[in-house]
């Protein structure tokens, strides 16, 4: 009798469990989403995805709605910009020119190269005129199409947009940066350049020793912190940034150059929302501990070695969004974290990029089924929009 007793508590228990799963599973798509079909899905910037019919392009919304027909044969990353992207006509001329959130076409159809907007200003790259009144050139343009600079200098193939005021240009084989004016207020002559960023920009330069390096400019052009660097740093953000050694440890420095942490980071995901994702090589342990710091190099949240494989957290980005994404234990299980280190939902995803505009693009496994689920999903975990590609 007793035997039976035991049996049947297994069995509830087992049923028990297997009903528990399968609510767990159902989460991923419980909210009742917007279902879509395309071929290829895009991440969300300004609240927008481009997104591809056949091949052409389009854009949808956060609710999946499709705000802008597919028209278009190529859409320049990051889509939407200060309110505008950079789009090619279907045609045999293949020009470029910028659409608003509507899909009006705001400035017309012209340029060889049409850069994003990240400034109230951008860069294009325009054909000769049919007249030869004027020939191939850098131009700078407004939001409304006005021409602003007809031509500044700049090798052909560097393609540049504004960051914070400034340009990268090229002239021969030496970089400097233009203002708005089209004039180089920070004259060519590093061997390499970066954009600028928190009022800082990498340049490497020749050091007395004949030796190229890497430091940072401000934006008058002055060398603030010496060329110092053998291995690109990373861009500057929350007033740090990650400098890497010769031994490949990350450290992190201030806009003064001084060392906030010493190098010993394996891995680095840059400030974003006053918070960097760095791993740290424990070699007792023979493990990397991912950990969430602070501008000061204080530990927010760490993962050490758990006594479980399959509670091992791996982060595969910073924080965006006010999230950042997370991979725990092995096989397909991501999810996201907040600025505490919490899990918002469960790791229950096998592919997610990071969040912008409240969406996320990724992809979920069905282990009985088989079958892979696309789509969106918001900041708790739901599947929002989901795309069913065309079957032809």
């Amino acid at each position: 009798m007793n035997l039976i007793k035991v049996i049947l508590i297994t069995l509830l228990v087992i049923l028990n469990f297997n009903i528990e799963a399968q609510q767990k599973a159902q989460t991923v798509s419980e909210k009742n989403p917007a279902k879509i079909s395309f071929n290829q899905l895009t991440d969300f910037n300004e609240g927008m995805a481009a997104v591809l019919k056949g091949n052409v392009w389009g854009f949808i919304d956060e609710n999946g709605n499709v705000v802008i027909e597919p028209a278009y044969w190529a859409v320049d990353y990051p889509k939407f910009m200060n309110g505008l992207a950079s789009v090619i006509q279907p045609d045999e001329n293949r020009l470029r020119g910028y659409i608003d959130k509507t899909g009006k076409v705001v400035i017309p159809f012209q340029y060889y190269t049409a850069m994003p907007f990240y400034d109230d200003v951008t860069t294009t790259y325009s054909p000769a005129s049919a007249d030869g009144s004027s020939q191939i050139r850098w131009s700078i343009i407004n939001k409304d199409g006005k021409v602003l600079v007809e031509s500044f200098p700049n090798h052909h193939s560097n393609e540049t947009y504004f960051v914070e005021g400034l340009a990268r240009n090229q002239i021969q084989f030496n970089y400097g940066y233009v203002d708005k004016s089209g004039k180089n207020v920070i004259e060519p002559k590093f061997v390499e350049v970066r954009d600028f960023s928190d009022g800082m920009a990498a340049v490497k330069g020749e050091t007395p020793t004949g030796e190229y390096k890497w430091g940072f400019i401000n934006k008058d052009g002055k060398l603030v912190i010496d060329y110092t660097y053998s291995n690109e740093p990373k861009p500057f953000s929350n007033g740090r940034t990650f400098v890497l050694s010769n031994d490949y440890k990350w450290g992190i420095i201030d806009k003064e150059g001084k060392l906030i942490v010493e190098p010993k980071f394996k891995q680095v995901f840059p400030y974003s929302e006053n918070l960097a994702v760095v791993s740290e090589y424990d070699q007792k342990a023979f493990f990397e501990e991912w950990k969430i710091i602070d501008v000061n190099g204080k530990v927010i949240k760490s993962y050490p070695k758990p006594k479980k494989d399959d509670e091992r957290i791996t982060f595969w980005s910073g924080f965006q969004d006010g999230l950042a994404i997370v991979h725990k234990g092995y096989g397909m299980k991501h999810c996201a974290v907040d600025k505490t280190g919490k899990e918002v939902f469960k790791p229950m995803y096998r592919k997610i990029n990071p969040f912008n505009s409240g969406r996320a693009y990724a992809e979920y496994f069905d282990d009985k089924t088989r079958k892979i689920t696309y789509g969106y999903i918001d900041k708790k975990g739901n599947f929002v929009i989901i795309n069913t590609p065309p079957q032809f």
